[in-house]
């Protein structure tokens, strides 16, 4: 008998390894991507500039609560933060977010106004995701980077 509840332990203790496992596969292999970037209006005070970003599960379990933070630079200067949060993503599919983000002239030097009118520059995030593994009980955090030529 013992030896009955010894594999029914083993087995459940198996079953809840392989799905924290997977959970954490999941949330590694997200991919994040700048998809779209867009000069809306430039006044004399500042850019609007729209930054949209592609979310990618190509996992095959469900990422739960995912959330991130970003550092968005434009020629590694620092231009702001963006913030997404308690997205669930289904396997094997993506989700699309946008963000508008006000360059105040008074905080960005005059060479990155100048690059920003000529439209050729590079753009960079900085940050980390955050999701939800063990049935919600437990967080994960990846770091990630991206970089987006714009020209």
């Amino acid at each position: 008998m013992k030896k009955i509840i010894a594999i029914i332990v083993a087995i459940c203790l198996s079953l809840l390894a392989y799905n924290v496992y997977s959970e954490i596969e999941a949330i590694k292999s997200v991919v994040i991507e700048i998809n779209e970037t867009e000069l809306n209006d430039i006044t004399f005070s500042y850019i609007s500039l729209k930054i949209g970003i592609k979310i990618v599960n190509e996992g095959a379990k469900e990422i739960d609560d995912l959330e991130g933070n970003f550092t968005i630079s434009i020629l590694n200067t620092s231009i702001g933060r963006i913030h997404f949060g308690k997205i669930d993503i289904k396997p094997c599919s993506s989700t699309n977010s946008s963000f508008y983000m006000f360059l105040y002239y008074d905080k960005i030097a005059d060479s990155i106004i100048e690059v920003l009118k000529e439209w050729k520059f590079s753009i960079s995030a900085k940050g980390f995701i955050k999701g939800k593994i063990f049935f919600g009980l437990i967080s994960y955090k990846r770091n990630i980077e991206i970089v987006k030529k714009i020209d």
